[in-house]
């Protein structure tokens, strides 16, 4: 049965959403993680803007919208987001940011914006010298002067809401250093400030959209810039993003038919909660795989090493042949070189007696199955078997899960890779 926190839409209508709103916005709006929603999206086969989509349409270029396509299954039409999906409720986030958020959902901790609050804060107050003589943009919004030298905040909005924008700014800055939330430099090239929550930063931001139409040319001209065929009028409608860049913003709250974005604040401050929690568990996520990764390639490894331990025993009998077979040459010269001296005798110069003496001593010490404790072993030794860790180590592909080795003994030639994927 339907919860009455359950959210129902129908596919248009979702569809509509996804199409005028950023996915990551529009998550936090209702509540939900940007994968869960685009998972709804996959479920119920409802296309999502690609990447770039949402720069190109803010810099007033032509984006491409993807129909959206018919579906057999009738029951793909309704949508029906549960509250079990949605990240609202204290039970999937950390106990201490579920009490903060619970504190800012009491009435008594409402951020007030008055007509009358004064900028008082360096920061806001430098952010409104940055914009004082500033004139409109193609877009009828004002920035701040890219040669102003102080911390500001990053305020892109149409003249008249100007001082709106900086009231906003004053009170959400008190609020957050009230609640320990301070107001940091960030020292970047744009100079723009960050608020730390619980040890992560949130860079703020204001924005006002902009309408477009189409220019009334009385004669067309030719080779006319796309920028100069529209007009733009601000809407009036403020925004307030959170970690805003290029694409998308980590959250982004404005102005709608029955809220002020003055009445939101608080709302801002539980998004960057929301956002605290979830780098806190995609941080664990990350430990935990990194575990798990090193886990599997020490067990990786270590069958690696068995599987190649005979390609050790390989170079060691390879090795121990090759002494044998000196050890052989040598004696048999040391043997000849006796004979003589027993044909010659007793006309034989002493010194060469002491030179048997010394070659006999350096075969006995050459000679590789000399006295049973060098005869070779079926086990590696501890140089042997840490040569082959060091070597296993270096051929492991983190990415595949494999191993990239040459190999010695089957016919490959030098520079051949094979790779090998544990067992």
């Amino acid at each position: 049965m339907p919860s009455e926190t359950d959210v129902q839409l129908t596919r248009q209508e979702l569809y509509e959403h996804v199409w005028s709103t950023p996915l990551r916005t529009l998550a936090s709006e209702w509540g939900l993680y940007d994968v869960g929603l685009a998972k709804i999206c996959d479920r119920h086969s409802i296309p999502r803007p690609a990447a770039g989509h949402w720069a190109k349409k803010r810099h007033g270029k032509r984006v491409r919208r993807t129909p959206l396509p018919k579906v057999v299954d009738g029951d793909q039409e309704t949508i029906r987001i549960s509250s079990t999906e949605r990240v609202e409720g204290p039970s999937v986030i950390d106990s201490e940011i579920a009490e903060l958020i619970l504190r800012e959902k009491d009435t008594d901790r409402a951020i007030v914006v008055g007509e009358q609050t004064q900028i008082r804060h360096p920061t806001v107050n430098a952010t409104r010298q940055s914009l004082k003589g500033r004139r409109p943009n193609e877009y009828g919004r004002v920035s701040p002067d890219w040669q102003f030298t102080g911390t500001h905040f990053d305020v892109q909005v149409s003249p008249q809401n100007v001082q709106r924008s900086l009231r906003i700014l004053q009170c959400l800055t008190a609020a957050m250093q009230t609640r320990g939330f301070p107001l940091k430099e960030k020292g970047d090239k744009n100079r723009h400030p960050c608020f730390d929550v619980m040890g992560e930063e949130f860079r703020v931001s204001m924005r006002e959209g902009s309408k477009r139409s189409k220019r009334e040319q009385k004669e067309p001209k030719r080779g006319i810039w796309h920028s100069e065929r529209y007009d733009y009028t601000p809407t009036g409608i403020l925004e307030l993003r959170i970690n805003d860049d290029s694409y998308s913003s980590d959250a982004t709250l404005r102005d709608t038919k029955k809220k002020s974005l003055e009445s939101r604040l608080n709302e801002a401050i539980i998004a960057m909660l929301r956002i605290v929690d979830r780098r806190r568990i995609q941080r664990e996520i990350r430990r935990l795989e990194e575990i798990e990764k090193a886990e599997r390639k020490k067990i990786a490894v270590e069958q690696e090493i068995e599987r190649r331990s005979d390609s050790a025993r390989v170079s060691r009998l390879k090795t121990l042949t090759e002494q044998w077979e000196t050890h052989r040459r040598f004696s048999a010269f040391v043997n000849a070189v006796r004979a003589e001296v027993e044909a010659r005798a007793p006309a034989v110069d002493p010194d060469t007696v002491d030179w048997l003496t010394w070659a006999d001593a350096f075969l006995r010490e050459i000679d590789p199955i000399c006295g049973g404790e060098d005869l070779p072993v079926y086990s590696l030794t501890d140089e042997e078997r840490e040569q082959l860790r060091r070597e296993c180590e270096s051929d492991w592909n983190q990415w595949s899960g494999t191993f990239t080795q040459r190999d010695r003994h089957t016919g490959s030639e030098p520079g051949q890779f094979r790779p090998r994927k544990p067992r």
